[in-house]
């Protein structure tokens, strides 16, 4: 009787244990598929372009080709450490591609979407070229971190990071005065279409874009 009692009891308990186990395993998937789905949704959900600081002075390259880097009157885009595009997420409209912005002063900042679980493979990318691999500074703010990474040339070279984004530049300001221009915004998805690299310019209150720009005769589109 009292051994009956007893395996009945290590019965209930070893079920309990099980479903205990269960929970658990549940819990964690949900919690994992739950993340996943809010990491993917900043990744498809950035307009990069919101984010370039002045962009109306500037030429704003889209660089969805790094195989011919095009060469800039005020700066080769080729000297820019691009941060490799990462592709193993479905691709978007607004994914796969680089927008550079280049200032009358030889300035810029490139901006790009990013999945989420990137960020630490990014800030470890650019600690490897950019810093000799030293740990960057981080600064938090209201919206966003920045990371500061000390250069071989002892300047300072700055990364913005938010869920879904990634900047940066050697010019702090440019990562942290966006402009939110959403008609450069309309430009580029009304071009999604194009494959090619593009520069967009603004000129006379209207933005001009070259959509086949690797051409010798590019096809130059007026944007009312």
């Amino acid at each position: 009787m009292r051994l009956q009692t007893h395996k009945r009891g290590f019965f209930t308990c070893s079920i309990i244990a099980i479903l205990l186990l269960i929970g658990c395993i549940t819990s964690i998937c949900l919690f994992y598929l739950a993340r996943l789905q809010t990491n993917n949704k900043y990744y498809h959900s950035t307009s990069p372009a919101l984010y370039i600081s002045d962009p109306r002075t500037a030429h704003i390259w889209e660089i969805t080709d790094t195989s011919q880097l095009p060469f800039d009157s005020l700066l080769a885009i080729s000297d820019i450490p691009l941060l490799p595009l990462h592709r193993g997420h479905k691709h978007q409209d607004n994914t796969g591609k680089y927008l550079i912005a280049i200032y009358p002063d030889s300035t810029w900042a490139v901006w790009q979407s990013l999945h989420p679980d990137k960020t630490q493979a990014t800030i470890n990318y650019f600690s490897k070229i950019i810093s000799n691999d030293f740990t960057p500074i981080k600064e938090e703010k209201e919206n966003c971190s920045i990371y500061h990474f000390a250069t071989h040339n002892h300047h300072f070279f700055h990364l913005y990071t938010q869920p879904g984004i990634v900047g940066y530049s050697y010019n702090e300001h440019l990562l942290l005065t966006p402009a939110n221009d959403h008609t450069l915004q309309q430009v580029i998805e009304e071009r999604k279409t194009f494959t090619h690299n593009t520069l967009y310019i603004f000129c006379n209150d209207t933005w001009i874009y070259d959509r086949n720009i690797h051409n010798t005769q590019a096809d130059s589109t007026e944007v009312q």
